[in-house]
């Protein structure tokens, strides 16, 4: 596989992690029949999570902790050109347990 078709590939599954992370917060984790009926068929737009249900407090659109993770690890792949794990953890750290 030539590298334009990686690099094609990973920016697709980067978008879409992005897009269906966005797209399912709303949604995300409808554990029981009746839950699922508070929403249309086929989801279109984004929405806000029903009050006490999982993502309670986000907003439609607004990406949930894995893509959250994923943004951080891009972030510290373009500054440092390839993984490094202590810029990796000490930038998560900074922001999950701040001072």
């Amino acid at each position: 596989m030539s590298d334009a078709v990686v690099q094609e590939c990973a920016s697709g599954t980067i978008m879409g992690t992005f897009v269906g992370g966005a797209s399912g917060v709303g949604c995300h984790l409808i554990l029981t029949w009746g839950a699922s009926r508070d929403y249309d068929d086929e989801i279109t737009t984004h929405t806000d999570p029903k009050p006490g249900r999982y993502h309670t407090g986000y907003k439609a659109g607004q990406l949930p902790q894995p893509c959250f993770i994923l943004k951080l690890m891009l972030y510290s792949l373009f500054d440092q050109g390839s993984y490094d794990e202590a810029d990796f953890c000490g930038e998560w750290t900074k922001i999950s347990f701040p001072r």
